[in-house]
């Protein structure tokens, strides 16, 4: 079944919130994680009003919850949000380096698993 562009546009304007967007709306996120949540709300902001620009098929993009290694490796195609993609690794990095010792501390994986 092809989607057409008439239908992806239906669908990024007339869905609804998922669970992952209710379940954050319900929370308070530390100052790193918040960080992560902006840079990355920006990268999707940036995405969807260029989307136009992009051939989203080759990347089957279809749908408005598309992955997001859909959208990086579309982005950086077509050369749009480059300064934004890297602050967001930024803030992703600074996020690990707070997450990854606790991963060990608290029993969940083994330092070698890591």
């Amino acid at each position: 079944m092809e989607i057409k562009d008439s239908d992806f546009k239906q669908q990024i304007t007339k869905d609804k919130n998922r669970f992952v967007a209710d379940y954050l709306s319900k929370k308070t996120l530390s100052t790193d994680s918040a960080n992560v949540f902006e840079k990355a709300r920006l990268v999707y902001k940036l995405f969807y009003k260029n989307l136009n620009l992009m051939a989203t098929k080759e990347w089957k993009i279809d749908f408005w919850d598309t992955g997001w290694n859909q959208i990086r490796r579309c982005l950086a195609e077509y050369n749009i949000a480059t300064e934004e993609l890297k602050d967001l690794s930024i803030a992703n990095e600074n996020l690990a380096s707070i997450i990854l010792p606790k991963i060990e501390e608290y029993g969940f994986l083994d330092k070698y698993d890591l």
